[in-house]
C-alpha cells in the first residue's frame, strides 16, 4: 500500500500537462456549449419579437382602414394575425405574451364596432375601438422593445 500512492503521485506529474489539457479541453466545450444555446435562445426572440412586430403593423392597418378608410373590416384577417401573434408569444419572455393577451381580449371585443358606420353614435363606436385596440397594439410594441433592449 505505501509503494502505491507514490507511483499514483509520480504518474500524476508525469502526465500533468495532459491532464490540464484535458481539463481546459472540457471547460471551453461546455462554455461554446452554453453559449452556443444562449445565442440560439435569443436569436429565437429576436426573430419572433419581429415577427409579431410585422403583424403588429398589419393589424394596425387594418384597423385604421376599416375606421378611418370607411371600408368594412375583415375580421377573419384580423383574428389570423391575432392569433399567430399570440402563438408567437409563447418564445417570448415577459411583458410581451401579457401584452398579447391583452391585444386578443381587445380585439375581441372591439372588432364588431370597427368598419362602415352610417350614423354618429356608430362612427363614434368606431372610433373608440379604433383608439382601444390601437392602444393595446402600441402597449405591445412597448413590450417587444423592452425585451428586444434587454438581450445581449
Amino acid at each position: 500500500m505505501n509503494k502505491f500512492w507514490p507511483s499514483v503521485l509520480e504518474g500524476f506529474a508525469r502526465n500533468l500537462v495532459a491532464i490540464i489539457s484535458l481539463c481546459v479541453a472540457i471547460s471551453a466545450v461546455v462554455l461554446s456549449v452554453e453559449r452556443s444555446n444562449r445565442s440560439e435562445y435569443q436569436h429565437n426572440i429576436r426573430d419572433a419579437s419581429f415577427r409579431v412586430l410585422a403583424e403588429l403593423s398589419q393589424l394596425q392597418l387594418l384597423v385604421d382602414n376599416a375606421h378611418y378608410g370607411r371600408v368594412e373590416v375583415n375580421p377573419i384577417a384580423g383574428w389570423a394575425r391575432v392569433n399567430y401573434m399570440r402563438d408567437l408569444a409563447s418564445v417570448i419572455p415577459e411583458p410581451v405574451p401579457s401584452s398579447l393577451e391583452q391585444l386578443f381580449e381587445s380585439w375581441q371585443v372591439q372588432v364588431e364596432y370597427l368598419g362602415i358606420r352610417q350614423s354618429e353614435e356608430e362612427r363614434s363606436s368606431s372610433l373608440k375601438a379604433n383608439e382601444k385596440i390601437s392602444s393595446s397594439i402600441a402597449e405591445a410594441r412597448n413590450a417587444i422593445r423592452e425585451v428586444l433592449l434587454s438581450l445581449e
